[in-house]
């Protein structure tokens, strides 16, 4: 576990809301380039791996996202609260207390006001507190347009991964790995680390038609069919493999 969780918290602990994946790219493809032949990063940002097989091997092409859910300053309160507004989807409920970094290393918690319902609660009624004493005071640590990610621990327990953006720097972790222990492709492997998937896939499409592969793989994660509730009955299982989806 150690070596994968090592590789794997090295890729998340790069900052890359999507948008911004720059960090992200470059820990990727400084990890990464050790085991490619040929690396590019198109006008999107994607990262483009290529690891060239038998000439008459087929083109087949794996993708992971690299980029990750957020939200991005969009106004600054006269008390030095920031209102903010989504970088992909997300649930109000989940953003409650939630400790967030911005690029810059400034630190905050989402909060919400106490006057309103919490059944009523929207991304309006919250705000991140990073300790400004006003306006003036915040707008020396974040400026209205920086984005931040979720701050938190990363551990293992019960050989368990407990963690922020397990979506999807656990597929590109995945890759990274797929690709350390390839030694002769029989295929020519092109291996796409893409940028703004959170917010409509929008990296992958123009990486893929540039590729063109025969065939086209996608790594990343999807939800767990054995928690309490859960809306499915399938395959998808904690610890029992990989859900394999068509």
């Amino acid at each position: 576990m150690s070596k994968i969780f090592d590789l794997w918290n090295t890729v998340a602990g790069a900052f890359g809301p999507s948008g911004r994946e720059d960090a992200v790219r470059e820990t990727i493809a400084e990890i990464a380039g050790a085991y490619i032949d040929d690396v590019t990063t198109d006008a999107l940002g994607n990262l483009i791996c290529r690891k060239k097989g038998a000439k008459n091997g087929k083109k087949l092409l794996f993708a992971a996202h690299m980029d990750s859910i957020g939200v991005v300053a969009t106004y600054i309160e006269d008390k030095g609260f920031i209102r903010f507004s989504q970088i992909g989807g997300l649930y109000v409920g989940d953003l409650l207390n939630i400790q967030v970094k911005f690029a810059n290393g400034t630190r905050g918690v989402i909060s919400y006001e106490e006057k309103t319902p919490l059944k009523d609660l929207t991304l309006d009624n919250l705000f991140i507190d990073i300790g400004a004493k006003d306006r003036e005071d915040a707008e020396t640590m974040v400026q209205i347009g920086d984005a931040c990610v979720y701050e938190s621990p990363c551990y293992t327990q019960n050989g368990k991964v407990f963690s922020r953006y397990l979506d999807n720097r656990s597929g590109c972790a995945v890759l990274i790995s797929a690709l350390s222990q390839i030694k002769n492709a029989k295929n020519d492997l092109w291996f796409v680390f893409s940028t703004q998937e959170e917010v409509g896939t929008r990296g992958i499409r123009p990486a893929a038609y540039g590729v063109d592969p025969d065939v086209g793989i996608a790594v990343d994660v999807t939800m767990s069919d054995d928690l309490l509730g859960a809306a499915h009955n399938c395959s998808s299982v904690l610890g029992k493999g990989l859900g394999v989806k068509v």
